[in-house]
Formats: structure tokens, C-alpha cells, sequence
């Protein structure tokens, strides 16, 4: 008992003194005075509870690679180096906020969701980008990335355990030792005791940690007016863009290799279409060979060896690869290795040629 009182003291110095990091060991997550409930019933519980919006969170972030593949949104608010703190601030699951914060807590960028719009706010140039005009999906992204599907729970072993998060009672949900093959070993998401919210979420590679996003802050109840944010955002001029069209002419496939194709949505100057669910879903983004993004992979990827026209980069985890294809570049970003998503972007891009 004391073990666990020492390392439970340990870690609460240390979100103080770092701000950015609760690593909580499996002597913290052993037993605590919550009901015994399963990951299911758990996570049942979550999806209800988010839907009915009403808490606010502070996240600590330790950064890794691939959390450009969760999506453009993810991907604008975390590219920052800078960012080590995410507030986000839930009135319903239509009207949200979203801050990107450094140690110091200024704020990099921000989210903001209302009246079926998304917009990313800049307050460094003080500019204002709409990224969406219409939102239908219920669960948007600040919450639906931090809970497992009903799918993984039963692809990997699960198991159940208790701790402290943000000063609240909380259930751990283990996944580990998956059925299939992934790169990631282990999944942990943390889950508020009483109404089961979602808390954060740490993802593993054997011992190593490689992402965690965790609540150093929790409170519930109606956010109120701070979801909408500071006035002087509205003031912000709205920046001019230039929204991709045409997905047709794209030629873009409903396969890519054995993943179907489940979701497509259009963002300035890109199209991202996505394959299959989950962690293990492939994420093909459609920009021109003269976008910002098509500059990036002809600095920083190389040659795939064994397939001409295709460059890529690894950390050995997730994987970005890249290929020319008439006027357009093509990114995939995947948890597999160079190689095979080649492979796949072969038969699927260009057997008709």
C-alpha cells in the first residue's frame, strides 16, 4: 500500500512541476472504491455520457509522430511544436472549443464548433479558417479519439483497473496483447468513476510510451459562455480558401488494398479519404503537386525500395508514403510498413493503367 501511495505522490509532483505528464504504473491501477464494471459497460456508459456534452478538460500531450494520421484537425492543432497543453470545453456534441496551449498556457490555436461550423482561429496572425461548413457527424474529434471501439475490445485482451485522474476516481481500460497484428502493444484509456467521461488516453510499443494525452483538469457541468471563447476571436478576420473539388476526376478507388473505403471529406486545397476503422485505418490525402504538403514529402521522404515513383518516411511504428499521380500528390499515412502500403497503392491507384 505504500508503494502505491509513494508513486501516486510522485506523479501528482510531477504534473506540477512539468505540467505536461501523469505517468501512472500499474501498481497505481490496481484497486480502488469504484463498482466493479466491465470495459464494455464502461465504455457504453462513455459514448452516452459525451453525447450529452457539459465538462471541460486541461490534457497534458507528450507528442509523437503519428498523430498526424487521426486527421487535419488533429493534425493543425498539434503541428505547433509548442503545444504541450489541450483545453477543450464540452456544451454539446455540436458545440465545442478547443485550445492548443504551451507550458506557459498561451494559446497556439484554437477550435471552435458551433452552428454546425468548424473554425480554426490563428492568434498569432489573428486570421480565422471555416474547415468545415457542415457538421453532421455526433461525436466530434476531441472526444472520439479518446475512447476504444467495441471492435478492439474484442480484438485485444482487456482489463479493467482503478486510479486517480484530475483529483477524480477513474477506470483504467487496458488493451493489450492484440489478436491482430498492429505495431502498438498496448492501449490505455482513462474513464471519469462517477459519470464515465473520458479522461485521456496513452498508447504503447512494447515498454515505450509513443502518445498520451491525459487530464491534468476535469470539471463537470454546463461550460457555459468559455465554449464560444474570448470575444475578441469573432474580430479575427475570416481567411479566404480555396476548397478542393472534384473527387471524381480523382480517380480516388474504393479500396485500397484490402480496406474499404469509409469516410471522405474535403479541406482546403486537399482531399482525405479514409480506409477501414480504427487505429488501423489508412488515411489517404489528395493535394496538388504544387501545395505545401506535395513540397514536404519531396524534402523529407526518400526512395521505397523496390518501387520506382514511390517515397516514403518510417519511425517504424506509422509510416508516410507518397507518389506522384498525374497533376496530384498523393499521401498515405498508415499503421504499416513502407513496402506494403506501396504495394497497395500500386494495385489500387494504378491497375486500370
Amino acid at each position: 500500500m505504500r508503494k502505491t501511495q509513494f508513486m501516486t505522490v510522485i506523479s501528482a509532483l510531477g504534473a506540477v512541476v512539468a505540467g505536461i505528464l501523469i505517468y501512472v504504473t500499474p501498481a497505481a491501477e490496481a484497486h480502488g472504491t469504484l463498482p466493479q464494471e466491465s470495459a464494455r459497460e464502461i465504455v457504453q456508459r462513455s459514448y452516452a455520457a459525451i453525447r450529452q456534452g457539459n465538462f471541460v478538460e486541461t490534457l497534458a500531450l507528450t507528442h509523437a509522430p503519428f498523430a498526424a494520421d487521426w486527421g487535419p484537425w488533429v493534425h493543425k492543432i498539434m503541428e505547433d511544436p509548442a503545444t504541450r497543453l489541450i483545453n477543450f470545453y464540452e456544451a454539446s456534441p455540436q458545440l465545442w472549443r478547443v485550445d492548443a496551449l504551451a507550458m506557459n498556457g498561451k494559446i497556439l490555436s484554437t477550435l471552435l464548433a458551433n452552428d454546425g461550423k468548424i473554425q480554426l482561429v490563428n492568434p498569432k496572425n489573428q486570421t480565422r479558417l471555416l474547415v468545415n461548413a457542415g457538421v453532421n457527424d455526433v461525436l466530434p474529434w476531441p472526444i472520439k479519439w479518446m475512447l476504444p471501439t467495441f471492435k478492439q475490445l474484442q480484438e485485444w485482451q482487456v482489463h479493467v483497473g482503478q486510479t486517480m485522474i484530475a483529483g477524480v476516481p477513474c477506470y483504467v481500460v487496458n488493451l493489450v496483447h492484440p489478436r491482430v497484428p498492429v505495431s502498438l502493444t498496448r492501449m490505455t484509456y482513462f474513464f471519469q468513476g462517477r459519470t464515465a467521461e473520458p479522461l485521456g488516453v496513452a498508447l504503447y510499443r512494447g515498454r515505450h510510451l509513443e502518445f498520451q494525452a491525459k487530464a491534468l483538469v476535469y470539471s463537470s457541468g454546463n461550460p457555459g459562455p468559455s465554449v464560444k471563447g474570448p470575444v475578441l476571436l469573432n474580430t479575427y478576420r475570416m481567411t479566404h480558401v480555396e476548397w478542393s473539388k472534384g473527387l471524381v476526376e480523382h480517380m480516388v478507388p474504393e479500396h485500397f488494398g484490402p480496406l474499404t473505403q469509409t469516410h471522405i471529406s474535403q479541406w482546403p486545397h486537399q482531399e482525405v479519404i479514409r480506409y477501414g476503422h480504427g487505429l488501423n485505418q489508412v488515411m489517404v490525402v489528395v493535394s496538388s503537386m504544387q501545395s505545401a504538403e506535395a513540397e514536404a514529402c519531396r524534402r523529407y521522404h526518400n526512395p521505397v525500395q523496390g518501387y520506382p515513383g514511390f517515397s516514403g518516411m518510417t519511425d517504424g511504428l506509422w509510416s508516410t508514403l507518397s507518389f506522384r499521380y498525374g497533376s496530384h500528390c498523393i499521401s498515405v499515412i498508415g499503421d504499416r510498413p513502407l513496402g506494403l502500403l506501396a504495394e497497395w497503392a500500386k494495385s489500387s491507384f494504378f491497375h486500370k493503367l
